[in-house]
């Protein structure tokens, strides 16, 4: 209705194509470069042309790779604007981060979730790839912004009555996070985006009812460009033909002509076949196929997916339709998806109500064009299914951006239904761009930004100065100054986190890695892992010479760990990922002694500790808050006794247990050992706790056990200070029968 919306749909597109060209551009600044989805062989693509060494071969061994099969429309654009940078320095900048994980979402949000090593001088101000790669992303964002111009323009030509519709269909396409992510990289889908979407509008705009001569071929020419963007952009062709048979069809009987309509079809037709032909003749002369497709499946590898599993997968089609980032693996909290998924079904539900409204109503114009757009949208989700059923993953939903326009203005149509009143839209479209929108911000301040961002510790000197000083030197490059573990006790399937203060005393040769074991009392590695330090963000081979490095290492404890409670040592090193055998680099003390590399004890207990039923009830409390509260005894071939102790305190000490062998008030045979077996010393045990102590012993009977604690350093028995059975000399007597 008019004098709803107080601004034009010319003013719309240019208020939020504005807007988007900025959060494109915030994105990406704020990208690492090569931290997107296959920016690491988009890129290459880009510099061989800047290079002038002409369009890349698709292999193995070249850079490129399987991005060589894609057409050249984005990467020559990218590469007329870059040519001038020397980038030589790009096979450093593609070294990889061996610690990169994969592309599942990771538990703590900036954990490895770089795949290439990045260096300080990648910042702003930018030089050499670094500023070719942003470059060549402002080149994305200026054409996912002429998308979202375009989208606008659409809605209003389409539905000239719903002025409400195309600041409503440019929101929802402009505060896509994972449409600015894609504007905001090296990648030609924004650009095949805003191809098809101009090329829909002008064929709107010209087919008044038939596009003329220079018209019909302007529009085959920017359709063979959209098919030289990407291969589904030959869709293009289809849609323009469309609106020209479209727009015909709705002139009055007597004016149709018809050897017209097949004359613009025509030119058309063989002008984008003129365009893009060529390419598809290089594919089959290359490759021996015409769309290089099995090509390119080959080199990025190949899955399957049937149509059932794709259906069930659905859920994460929608996620990375709204929001993923780096290479799918970074997610936005699930209350975001939640809200998008509100959004989609209110969509889908309107849109309902219009084609029900559409239909009472007869009114046949809108309905063809509901229906060109809902035919584009599942053009490209038909392409879509066929890709990820051949790749075998779903997590790749930008590539139905192709579609993007028609969504938006579908999804304007099923939401703006809701509320036909012209306040309540105006409140609606204000509600939903401010919420759109700051997810779309909120995505980048904390998702994206802290993926990229090592953990930086406050009070670093206070920590220096109240952590035990360590000085260990590893190698002749990197010092420990001091760590701390927290927290020092932990249950299986917790997370434990190293925090560690290195520092630089020569300039590192290598980016090395650094490794974190808990190793119990039988030097069984218990839980660790290893990555560059700051978690791949603070690469070695870049420290400076006295740099004090912060490192919070965190790591989570197996839930599988069934030999509790223990106490474990924490051992840290470094290593060089590529050398031949990994083999830790020698740690040394400040005296230049070898140093086992312990930087804190971790006590590892039950999840729940255990309710234990003695098969032999016993009491006797012994001094400094330790108590005997029953015994096993079992024999086969050979005999254990189990010990159920009790801690009422901590212990101060240490103690060893005692187990004596008498017969005839002679001591045949002794069998000392701590409890555990040492691998939990009664130092660390807490108020409340049942230890169970197994002991192995020979097969013996007659005569008579007798059980005690001491201390190894000095060899002073621990007390008893009261017993319901016979003690001699602080021993408690378990008669053998």
């Amino acid at each position: 209705m008019p004098g709803e919306i107080h601004f034009s749909e010319k003013q719309w597109a240019g208020l939020l194509t504005g807007i988007f060209l900025i959060l494109a551009v915030m994105y990406g600044v704020a990208i690492p470069i090569f931290e997107a989805s296959d920016e690491i062989w988009h890129y290459p693509y880009v510099k061989q042309l800047a290079d002038g060494r002409g369009l890349p071969i698709a292999g193995q061994d070249v850079l490129p790779r399987q991005e060589a099969t894609q057409g050249p429309v984005y990467y020559f654009l990218a590469a007329a604007a870059t040519f001038w940078i020397n980038s030589d320095d790009l096979p450093q900048r593609l070294e990889k981060n061996p610690h990169w994980l994969d592309t599942s979402p990771r538990v703590t949000i900036n954990d490895n979730q770089n795949m290439v090593v990045h260096a300080p001088d990648e910042r702003f101000p930018f030089s050499g790839t670094a500023q070719a790669v942003h470059i060549a992303r402002l080149v994305s964002a200026v054409m996912g912004a002429l998308a979202v111009w375009s989208t606008v323009r659409i809605a209003a030509m389409l539905f000239p009555r719903e002025a409400w519709l195309p600041p409503i269909a440019g929101v929802l396409i402009a505060f896509n996070p994972q449409f600015i992510r894609t504007s905001a990289t090296v990648s030609n889908d924004s650009t095949v985006v805003a191809i098809v979407a101009l090329s829909v509008w002008l064929a709107l705009k010209w087919s008044q009812p038939l596009p003329g001569r220079k018209a019909s071929l302007a529009l085959g020419i920017i359709s063979g460009l959209a098919v030289l963007s990407k291969l589904n952009g030959i869709i293009a062709v289809v849609l323009v033909s469309a609106v020209v048979i479209l727009r015909f069809w709705q002139t009055p009987v007597a004016a149709r002509n018809f050897r017209n309509l097949l004359r613009a079809i025509g030119w058309i037709v063989s002008m984008s076949a003129m365009v893009s032909g060529w390419w598809f003749f290089r594919n089959y002369l290359l490759y021996g196929e015409w769309t290089a497709t099995e090509t390119h499946l080959n080199l990025a590898g190949r899955g399957y997916l049937s149509t059932r599993e794709i259906i069930l997968l659905l859920p994460e089609v929608i996620r990375t339709f709204w929001a993923s980032f780096g290479w799918g693996q970074i997610r936005p909290p699930d209350w975001v998806y939640n809200f998008y998924n509100a959004l989609l079904f209110a969509a889908i539900a309107g849109l309902a109500v219009v084609l029900w409204q559409i239909i009472r109503q007869r009114d046949w114009s809108r309905l063809q064009w509901v229906a060109f757009l809902g035919g584009w949208a599942a053009m490209i989700a038909a392409l879509f299914a066929r890709w990820i059923s051949l790749v075998g993953s779903v997590s790749h939903a930008r590539l139905m951006f192709t579609a993007l326009p028609a969504v938006a203005i579908l999804g304007g149509l099923g939401v703006g239904v809701w509320f036909p009143r012209p306040q309540w839209r105006r409140l609606v479209l204000t509600m939903l761009a401010t919420a759109l929108l700051s997810i779309a911000v909120g995505s980048l301040w904390q998702v994206v930004l802290p993926a990229y961002t090592p953990t930086v510790l406050r009070e670093t000197d206070t920590a220096l100065n109240t952590l035990p000083s360590l000085g260990w030197r590893y190698g002749d490059t990197i010092q420990l100054l001091t760590a701390d573990t927290s927290p020092s006790v932990a249950r299986p399937g917790d997370t434990v986190s190293v925090t560690l203060f290195w520092r630089a005393i020569a300039t590192p040769a290598h980016n090395y890695s650094e490794f974190v074991r808990v190793v119990g009392k039988d030097e069984r590695v218990i839980a660790g892992r290893n990555t560059f330090p700051g978690l791949g963000l603070l690469p070695t081979r870049y420290w400076r010479i006295g740099q004090v490095v912060q490192d919070v290492l965190p790591f989570r404890l197996p839930s599988d760990v069934t030999d509790v409670p223990q106490v474990a040592d924490v051992r840290v090193g470094l290593f060089d990922f590529y050398s031949a055998d990994r083999a830790g680099i020698p740690v040394v003390s400040q005296d230049g002694k070898p140093v086992l590399p312990v930087v804190a004890r971790i006590k590892i207990v039950p999840t729940e500790w255990p309710t234990v039923s003695p098969q032999v009830p016993r009491s006797a409390q012994f001094a400094d808050g330790i108590r005997l509260i029953g015994y096993d005894w079992v024999c086969a071939n050979s005999c254990q006794l189990i010990l159920y102790w009790q801690s009422d305190a901590r212990p101060s000490a240490a103690y060893t247990v005692f187990i004596q062998y008498w017969v005839d008030e002679r001591m045949q045979a002794g069998f000392d050992a701590p409890p555990r077996s040492g691998k939990y010393p009664t130092d660390w045990w807490d108020a409340g706790e049942t230890i169970i102590d197994r002991h192995d012993l020979p097969l013996i009977s007659g005569g008579e056990l007798r059980v005690g604690l001491y201390r190894l350093d000095t060899g002073a028995r621990l007390p008893i200070l009261r017993a319901d059975a016979q003690t001699f000399d602080n021993a408690y007597i378990i008669p053998m029968k």
